[in-house]
């Protein structure tokens, strides 16, 4: 009697477990494809035929983009479809070839049961899809079930002809109040604001030095580095402390990107620049004063701002006979080169009678600046000089025939070299050195003796909900973009 229990309580536990594994054995085959998509630029074999991969002229506009998808599935695939975000689907897109062989038809329907298949899809920009669009490919497998698979790619559709150039290098200085990434800066922030480089301290994110190297993609603040890495310095960030007349007209307190070579703007010695100033301080008696040997006498009247009127007045002339332009401002004496490159100047004043002196007024930094180049100059190898480039705006141009409108949409849509021989013609028989008074938006082309060609845009008012501010305010940092190439 108790065997006969056991068995009966042995056959209730097994008949469940039948049951349970019948149930789970008739589980349908439910499994979505499974889609490999390869993109990269590569070359197959597929039987006789060779079939090269990737982009095969990097997304440019009426080019083709040629996929890899290799497709696994538990049951019998039955429809392949592709689908773009582009607003034009050309109808030169098309099946490549399949392994198996022909085993779709033109209208994406399956023909042969298969489960696995490699599928090689040309997709075709049309071109007529904007320039730097993005554009997205879908491509959908769907199984006798119709569960089905996905795959997608994205990609920026690039001006048509880019390809018959090399690629740009593409350095960007987007910079607002948050993201200070680079930028070139002037000779104000030349050595961390202090004319020294203090050990354990930096110029922080903000100050940004005014020497910038394209080969290593960033600014140079400290004057020793610079002098260390003469070969690599491509541009100087240059703050126009004075007005000039020549050799090239200047505006008084813009920023300016300025040739290594040129010399006369970087040392501040171009016609317009000042010289020296002195500031008379005193009540009563006279002064000499002397700037490059000539020495004239300052008498007391009144006031110290009447005193410098009555100065201008009496020895302009003579001023003048020397090469410099005398000027008064307030109780300032200025002195300023009628000439360029008659070099910097000290002014002396001595006191004579009564109380009446002063004291010479030096822009340090601009000093600063000019010494460093100066130390670059005699410090290269015979034979040898700072890099020459040529800079000419060209956001601008509405005259020149044989130049083209560079806006700040075309500069975005660069990619490739192909147009330097239009867009940059004739920039180094111009010969300007400056590029300048940089604003916002604006676009300049440049050209270097030693071949490389570039351009630089410079940033809108406003990134995103950020202002950026030109270089002649904040931190007096230059941002935006350069496009360039590289020997």
């Amino acid at each position: 009697m108790i065997k006969q229990q056991l068995n009966r309580m042995i056959l209730l536990l097994i008949i469940p477990f039948f049951f349970a594994c019948e149930k789970i054995g008739n589980v349908p085959d439910v499994s979505q494809p499974i889609i490999t998509q390869y993109v990269e630029e590569d070359t197959f074999t597929v039987g006789a035929e060779e079939i090269t991969t990737g982009p095969q002229k990097d997304y440019e506009q009426g080019s083709d983009v040629v996929y890899k998808l290799t497709v696994a599935s538990g049951l019998p695939l039955t429809k392949f479809r592709v689908k773009t975000t582009s607003d034009i689907f050309s109808n030169e897109s098309r099946i490549l070839k399949t392994e198996p062989e022909n085993a779709i038809d033109s209208l994406g329907n399956f023909t042969q049961n298969v489960k696995d298949v490699v599928i090689y899809y040309s997709y075709h920009i049309a071109p007529l899809v904007p320039i730097g669009a993005a554009a997205t490919v879908t491509f959908t497998f769907q199984n006798e079930n119709n569960y089905v698979g996905t795959t997608t790619h994205t990609f920026n559709v690039i001006k048509q002809g880019s390809t018959s150039g090399k690629r740009l290098l593409v350095i960007d200085m987007p910079g607002n109040s948050l993201i200070p990434i680079a930028g070139i800066g002037s000779q104000d922030n030349l050595d961390n604001m202090s004319g020294t480089r203090t050990p354990g301290t930096g110029n922080g994110p903000y100050k940004k030095g005014p020497f910038y190297s394209l080969a290593n993609r960033t600014d140079i603040t400290y004057s020793s580095d610079a002098l260390m890495n003469i070969p690599n310095i491509d541009f100087v960030g240059y703050r126009a402390k004075s007005a000039g007349i020549s050799p090239l007209v200047l505006t008084n307190g813009e920023f300016y990107l300025v040739s290594p070579s040129d010399t006369t703007m970087l040392t501040s010695t171009y016609a317009g620049s000042t010289v020296t100033t002195i500031a008379l301080v005193g009540s009563s008696g006279t002064a000499n004063i002397t700037v490059d040997g000539v020495t004239k006498t300052a008498t007391y009247v009144t006031s110290t701002t009447q005193t410098a009127t009555n100065f201008v007045t009496a020895n302009a002339g003579a001023y003048s006979a020397a090469g410099y332009t005398l000027t008064s401002s307030a109780a300032n004496l200025i002195w300023s080169a009628k000439n360029p490159n008659m070099g910097s100047k000290t002014g002396k004043i001595a006191n004579v009678t009564g109380t009446l002196s002063g004291t010479q007024i030096r822009d340090e930094k601009n000093d600063l600046l000019a010494s460093v180049i100066r130390q670059m100059t005699s410090s290269l190898p015979v034979g040898q000089t700072l890099k020459k480039v040529y800079f000419k705006r060209l956001d601008n141009i509405t005259t020149d025939a044989n130049q083209t409108r560079v806006t700040s949409t075309y500069f975005d849509q660069l990619t490739h070299d192909n147009e330097f021989d239009v867009l940059l013609n004739g920039i180094q028989a111009g010969g300007r050195t400056i590029a300048g008074p940089i604003g916002y938006n604006q676009v300049y082309g440049f050209v270097m003796e030693d071949g490389r060609r570039g351009l630089i845009k410079v940033t809108p008012s406003v990134i995103g909900t950020f202002p950026v501010s030109l270089p002649t305010a904040g931190n007096g940092v230059l941002y935006g973009s350069i496009k360039f190439q590289e020997n």
